[in-house]
């Protein structure tokens, strides 16, 4: 059971973190392929950073609030479905519209992956090691992507690699129940906190 929610956050993981390089690794093939600039192509994936971090804590909300296991697989359709999409349409403004979308489900998959990891596992070493994997996605793609010598094999990759995923966490078992969050006040306007303020 361990070793199968392992895997399952570990998918979450991977996921966000392949599609962080998965463009990049390519750059040149991709401005050639759709005769635009570098920094253009960079746009690809400023696209998918921008709702990757903007969403991070909404998508922790909803983590808390349908279950961290729901809330990734549905981040990792999405990454699948938009990477997908970039695939039907050779132009440089509608890719970096799917990467916006694919941002959208990296958000929600790495958020509610470290949640799924903490609630089913619990260690340390496990964090430790979704953060790790995370990052070793981005290296990987590095280094696979390349060997395929096409414009489409950043998002092919991605979303062969989301589909994956979803399998993966799909075979996951459910985390533990949670008791509804408490609505209590905003840590911003929590008068306990004042003193604090003047150290």
């Amino acid at each position: 059971m361990r070793l199968r929610s392992a895997l399952g956050g570990s998918a979450l993981a991977f996921t966000a973190g392949f599609n962080v390089a998965n463009v990049g690794a390519v750059a040149d093939r991709v401005a050639a392929s759709y005769g635009i600039g570098l920094g253009v192509v960079g746009l690809f994936t400023t696209g998918l950073f921008v709702t990757h971090a903007a969403l991070q804590v909404p998508m922790g909300r909803l983590s808390d609030r349908f279950g961290a296991r729901l809330v990734g697989a549905l981040g990792l359709v999405i990454v699948a479905a938009a990477s997908a999409g970039a695939l039907g349409w050779k132009q440089a403004w509608f890719a970096i519209g799917m990467r916006v979308v694919a941002g959208v489900g990296t958000a929600a998959a790495f958020v509610a992956g470290a949640e799924y990891t903490r609630a089913t596992i619990g260690s340390a070493v496990a964090q430790g090691l979704y953060g790790a994997v995370s990052m070793a996605a981005g290296g990987l793609a590095l280094a696979l992507v390349p060997l395929w010598d096409s414009w489409r094999a950043p998002f092919a990759s991605a979303a062969a690699v989301a589909a994956a995923g979803v399998l993966l966490v799909a075979s996951a078992p459910r985390g533990p129940e949670r008791p509804p969050p408490t609505r209590g006040l905003a840590t911003v306007v929590d008068r306990r906190l004042l003193p604090l303020a003047g150290i």
